[in-house]
C-alpha cells in the first residue's frame, strides 16, 4: 500500500475530529498532523466516539470543528499558526 497526500497541520496543532453543530451531517476527521494512516485507528475510534457517544469525553469535544467557528480568524492567521506548528512539530 501506498499512501500519498499533504500532511495536514492545524492552526492549534490538534486533530479535527467529529461532527458540526453549525453544519449538520458535516463530519471531519482530518488534520492529522502527518499522522493521517499511523493514527487512523485511534482517529477513527475519536471519530466514533464523537458520533455514537451520547457524552463523549472532553478531549473529543474538544476536538470539535467548530473550535474554529467560535471566534474571529483570517487565512493568513490561521496559515501561519500552521506554518509554525508544523516547523516546530518535530523539534526535540
Amino acid at each position: 500500500m501506498v499512501g500519498k497526500g499533504w500532511p495536514t497541520f492545524t492552526p492549534d496543532g490538534r486533530f479535527i475530529i467529529g461532527e458540526s453543530r453549525r453544519v449538520k451531517g458535516f463530519v471531519m476527521a482530518g488534520g492529522c498532523n502527518a499522522h493521517g494512516i499511523s493514527g487512523s485507528g485511534g482517529i477513527g475510534k475519536l471519530l466514533l466516539e464523537s458520533l455514537l457517544d451520547p457524552k463523549p469525553s472532553p478531549y473529543v469535544q474538544s476536538l470539535s470543528p467548530d473550535r474554529f467557528t467560535e471566534k474571529p480568524w483570517s487565512w493568513e492567521t490561521a496559515r501561519a499558526q500552521a506554518a509554525r506548528v508544523y516547523e516546530t512539530y518535530y523539534g526535540v
